[in-house]
């Protein structure tokens, strides 16, 4: 298919990582997954060596939805090694595009729309600004960059 076709509505993979999860968040993130407005998703759940009881919380939090899958590490690897096992779990799937998420975020309804409409054949990546808050979701600061420079122009700055 020519990647302008993809461009229209290209499947998505979200990759998480999870390591003992707190249920109260991540059941709010696995909510604002199901609730996106860009229908054509499915998310891979690497879990990094969970408790058994975080790891089950995990299971029942995401029930029988076929847009999940978790896959389960026996033991800590760390944070580079939960995402990269779910980067290759999400290569699996054939996805046109890919987008990371963290066990606690908040996505708006409508993220992937707006991620997926702004690809161009020419786009390498596409990426949002956060906003970020506290333990209650007061805002404290409504961008990510505060502080920092958004080196949009060097990919090697933003990874």
């Amino acid at each position: 298919m020519p990647r302008s076709e993809q461009l229209e509505g290209g499947s998505v993979v979200v990759c998480m990582a999870t390591y003992n999860p707190v249920p109260q968040r991540l059941a709010r993130q696995i909510e604002t997954l199901r609730a996106q407005t860009y229908r054509n998703w499915t998310c891979i759940i690497s879990d990094d060596g969970s408790d058994p009881a975080r790891l089950a919380s995990l299971r029942d939090i995401v029930g029988d939805d076929s847009n999940f899958e978790i896959v389960p590490s026996p033991t800590n690897e760390g944070f580079y090694r939960n995402f990269e096992r779910a980067l290759a779990a999400g290569a699996k799937t054939g996805a046109e595009f890919v987008a990371l998420c963290d066990q606690d975020d908040i996505w708006r309804t409508d993220k992937l729309a707006c991620l997926v409409a702004a690809m161009r054949p020419e786009t390498g990546l596409v990426y949002a600004d956060v906003r970020i808050v506290d333990s209650q979701l007061d805002v404290i600061h409504d961008t990510y960059w505060v502080g920092r420079k958004n080196n949009y122009e060097d990919l090697s700055l933003l990874f």
